[in-house]
């Protein structure tokens, strides 16, 4: 489930462009209907995010599927495409089927396309993917993992960026970086993750979490997910290529638990969840974990594990 990372390069676009902007290529297998989304993993110390999404290439063994967005889309703030929330990058369309090895997801970095603002100033610095000036043609972050686009039918896909480890801002420079820490789902055989977090547990006396954060909805409580049962949970901790690294588990995604102001309930959803066996772990610290450290005072306060069914939402209520 995890990415793989390549060095940030630039690919020229090219081949015939189809009247709805996808250079179709049909393979010897047929072709299949796909779409792509996107949807993110929160951050705290940024409350914007903005995206403009140009192209996603899908790579397999003798070429590459290259699908043009035109125009570009804007993702106004990929903060709000949380929990099951996502938005249409590529609508269900005609494409080669069969495996895939890899998808690169090119964005724009040229006049404000792509941009960050911080929660505590709120200044708007740029978004790069790499540490160089932006060039004359956008640069990607690449998945590499095998998927497959199955001949005949209609495959909606999901790409959930994980912004809090993929964003980064380098000590003593005026942008963030942007990491390829990415998963790639598919809708039909995933699932979701809803629940409450006791006061109990949020007014822990260890907690480092802000209660009073954005207008009482808080911040610094957050449910971290781990592949398979009985797992001890840890902090995030990845290497400038998103990677993950270190001696304690990773997570594969998190969520933030926010106050819903309407009833005073501490609540979480994790979306795009693909079917299986997980461990759900609760810290009330998220605020202190940062993603290029590894960081031993992240506790959790409650770990507890959980079965996803493709299509249906499972509930967890974490008390003390």
């Amino acid at each position: 489930m995890w990415m793989q990372y390549l060095p940030l390069g630039v690919i020229a676009i090219v081949g015939a462009i189809a009247s709805d902007g996808c250079d179709l290529k049909v393979g010897s297998q047929g072709s299949g209907d796909a779409s792509f989304a996107i949807t993110d993993a929160p951050a705290d110390d940024v409350d914007r995010v903005r995206l403009t999404v140009t192209a996603i290439h899908l790579g397999y063994d003798r070429g590459t599927e290259r699908l043009t967005l035109d125009p570009p889309v804007v993702v106004n703030n990929l903060l709000e495409l949380q929990g099951s929330q996502s938005q249409i990058l590529f609508p269900l369309d005609e494409i080669r089927a069969g495996d895939y090895e890899w998808l690169r997801l090119f964005i724009s970095e040229r006049d404000g396309d792509s941009e960050v603002r911080t929660r505590d100033t709120g200044g708007t610095l740029p978004l790069r993917l790499g540490t160089d000036a932006p060039g004359t043609s956008d640069r990607y972050l690449q998945l590499t993992r095998d998927f497959r686009i199955e001949p005949n039918e209609s495959n909606r896909l999901t790409i959930d960026l994980d912004l809090r480890r993929a964003l980064l801002k380098p000590s003593g420079e005026d942008f963030y970086l942007l990491r390829p820490a990415m998963r790639l789902v598919n809708n039909d055989k995933s699932g979701i993750i809803e629940g409450t977090v006791s006061n109990g547990l949020i007014n822990t006396s260890s907690c480092t979490s802000d209660l009073a954060a954005d207008e009482g909805r808080g911040l610094g409580n957050a449910v971290y997910l781990y592949e398979g049962s009985n797992r001890t949970p840890g902090d995030i901790h990845v290497n400038a290529q998103g990677q993950p690294v270190g001696t304690r588990l990773n997570p594969i995604t998190t969520a933030d638990v926010r106050m819903n102001l309407t009833n005073s309930t501490y609540e979480f959803e994790i979306g795009f969840v693909p079917q299986g066996t997980y461990t759900l772990a609760f810290t009330c610290r998220s605020l202190g974990d940062r993603p290029n450290a590894q960081d031993t005072n992240v506790t959790f306060l409650k770990v507890t594990n959980v079965t996803v069914a493709a299509g249906e939402t499972r509930t967890i209520n974490l008390t003390n």
